[in-house]
């Protein structure tokens, strides 16, 4: 933990900090880098004190993936500590799943606090080429969820090359050589511009 809080305070003394609009602790705890729920709890706690002392950018709880078997029961844990809800400003959850899978997830969150929840991550992957597949999703996510959750973030702006599995691939809203798909024209339009 004492590492952990002082790479955090070197971070938020950091140059160009100040650009920083929020600060996520940690992403998809629950997944392969896993980090044992008591732990994470400390992590969040210290975490918001740190932050909060430096700066008034808000703390986002770690989007936690519900891909991973027993994410419900890990939340469960984090939020049996009954405080936690004091030591974040926004509830983060990652979508992939069809819309009514991704309202059961909401749903399930929004059992736990009551704090606004941001998708901090949503894609489905243009795989074969299934670009219209892609923006589809995308068009569902923010027409099913754009008013029952603050931010909507898209994974992710730009392909990639060699990740594994290959679907990590094609998450992007351009090609690898920057061409736009159709998903980046539906992003551009959710946005107005």
């Amino acid at each position: 933990m004492k590492q952990w809080e002082s790479n955090l305070t070197e971070i938020l003394l950091s140059e160009g900090f100040n650009n920083t609009d929020a600060v996520e602790i940690w992403n998809e705890p629950n997944a392969a880098a896993y980090i044992q729920p008591e732990t994470y709890f400390e992590m969040l706690k210290s975490s918001y004190s740190i932050i909060k002392n430096y700066t008034s950018v808000p703390v986002v709880f770690a989007g936690v993936s519900p891909n991973i078997d027993g994410w419900q029961d890990y939340l469960n844990t984090v939020f049996a500590h009954g405080d936690a809800e004091d030591y974040f400003d926004y509830m983060g959850i990652h979508f992939y799943d069809d819309m009514e899978t991704n309202l059961d997830i909401l749903h399930f969150v929004e059992g736990l606090t009551t704090k606004p929840v941001w998708l901090t991550e949503t894609g489905k992957p243009s795989m074969n080429n299934d670009e219209t597949g892609q923006a589809e999703y995308l068009s569902s996510v923010f027409a099913t969820f754009k008013s029952s959750v603050d931010k909507i973030f898209i994974y992710e702006l730009k392909d990639n090359q060699g990740l594994s599995p290959n679907t990590e691939n094609y998450f992007g809203l351009l090609t690898i050589e920057g061409k736009q798909k159709e998903a980046y024209g539906v992003v551009c339009d959710m946005n107005g511009k």
